[in-house]
């Protein structure tokens, strides 16, 4: 016993399996089963091919009702990601051009000419 209690090792996987175990699982669109499924036995058995045709048809059956809720968001991320993209190449390009203006002024002349 005193050797779990001390060994880094088993620290660290416990530390592990208590932050997923604890953490919070939700976004801005949540699809949750109506089928709760917490058997820790289960966790790290392979599933038959039942029980992994049944929790596809729930997850699908979870997933169907949120997939417009889905596309206009997708949506909406896409549009704020190109228009973000649009902005930081202005932003960029302002800056570069300022920065060559400020060099130039600073340069003689005489440095200026090909």
């Amino acid at each position: 016993r005193k050797y779990f209690k001390n060994s880094p090792r088993v620290r660290r996987v416990t530390n592990i399996v208590y932050s997923v175990i604890n953490q919070e699982y939700t976004g801005d669109i949540n699809i949750i089963p109506r089928y709760r499924f917490f058997d820790p036995r289960k966790l790290l058995t392979e599933l038959t091919p039942d029980e992994l045709q049944f929790f596809i048809a729930e997850g699908e059956r979870a997933t169907w009702p949120k997939i417009e809720m889905i596309r206009a968001s997708t949506t909406i991320s896409r549009k704020l990601a190109e228009i973000l993209a649009a902005y930081e190449a202005e932003e960029i390009n302002r800056l570069s051009t300022k920065s060559h203006h400020h060099l130039g002024a600073e340069l003689p002349r005489n440095h200026l000419r090909a």
